[in-house]
């Protein structure tokens, strides 16, 4: 499972940090790792949603928060009146992405 969490370590700094290329890479690396290891499919849904969240970006359908008056979430883009939102000063984690992020782990320490 470390090799996962490094992928997805890397992919959500690259999301913070705007590095959009990055985070998919990461991601698709992930994903295959998953795969190739048989791991736990909530795992496998993170990744797949950094990718989203990273192609979406690359491909200029989400804006970035300059260009909007709401906040979003880093990963799966919803805004702050769609779900709850936890933020930094780079990054927002939405209550439906953070539940998400529990479960990897709760199934982790099975």
């Amino acid at each position: 499972m470390k090799v996962e969490n490094q992928y997805s370590e890397k992919a959500i700094s690259a999301i913070s940090d705007r590095l959009y290329e990055e985070a998919a890479e990461n991601a698709l690396a992930g994903i295959k790792q998953t795969k190739n290891n048989n791991k736990t499919p909530c795992l496998n849904k993170m990744f797949t949603r950094i990718l989203s969240c990273a192609a979406m970006a690359l491909n200029g359908e989400l804006k970035s928060p300059k260009e909007e008056d709401t906040e979003n979430c880093s990963f799966c883009s919803k805004n702050e009146h769609e779900v709850k939102l936890v933020h930094s000063n780079k990054a927002a984690i939405c209550n439906e992405c953070s539940e998400l992020v529990s479960d990897i782990f709760k199934e982790e320490n099975k």
